[in-house]
C-alpha cells in the first residue's frame, strides 16, 4: 500500500542474494480492491523479476474473476472458511471443487488453507490441489523451527 513494493523487493533480493524464483509475494483481495490500478504495474514488475505472485484468502472479499485475468497470479490460496467443512458440507465441497478446477484450467496453482485433518487432505489430494497449508502439517513456526521441519521433510522424515 506504500507504493514502493517493487523497489523494496529488488533491494531485499540484492541485499540477501536470494534468487527471485524462490520468493513468493502474497497479496490479499482487499489490497487489490483498494489499489487495483497501482497493483497491476507492481505485480508485472515482480513477475518480470521472476517473483511468484499469490492471492491470499481468495473468495472471501469482493472476489472478481477478472482479477485472475488482470493480475496473472501464480498461485491462489483458497480461504480456510471453504475448507473447514469440505468433508460434510456440500456447499463447501462445490466451492472448493470449483476453485480447484478453475485454477487448473487457468494453469494456476491452488493451495488450500486451513487443512486440519486427514480427511480434508485426502479429499483435496483427490481433487489434485497443488498444495495444502494448515495445522495438519504444522502450527505457525519460527524461522529456525521451519528450517528444521523443512530439512526433515526433505530427508523423508515425516508422517505424510
Amino acid at each position: 500500500m506504500q507504493g514502493n513494493l517493487g523497489e523494496s523487493v529488488v533491494s531485499i533480493l540484492s541485499t540477501t542474494g536470494l534468487e527471485p524464483e524462490l520468493l513468493e509475494v502474497e497479496l490479499t483481495e482487499s489490497l487489490l480492491i483498494h489499489n487495483a490500478s497501482s497493483c497491476v504495474s507492481t505485480i508485472d514488475s515482480l513477475r518480470t523479476l521472476g517473483v511468484s505472485i499469490v492471492i491470499n484468502n481468495f473468495g472471501t472479499g469482493y472476489s472478481s474473476l477478472g482479477y485472475l485475468k488482470q493480475f496473472l497470479f501464480d498461485t491462489i490460496k483458497s480461504d480456510h472458511s471453504f475448507i473447514s467443512n469440505i468433508t460434510n458440507d456440500s456447499t463447501d465441497v462445490a466451492i472448493a471443487s470449483a476453485v480447484i478446477r478453475l485454477s487448473m484450467d487457468l494453469d494456476i496453482n491452488v493451495v488450500a488453507e486451513g487443512v486440519e485433518n486427514r480427511r480434508q487432505m485426502d479429499y483435496l489430494c483427490q481433487q489434485k490441489t497443488s498444495g495444502i497449508q494448515g495445522y495438519l502439517i504444522s502450527t505457525p513456526l519460527s524461522a529456525k523451527s521451519y528450517s528444521n521441519l523443512f530439512h526433515s521433510l526433505k530427508e523423508g522424515k515425516n508422517n505424510y
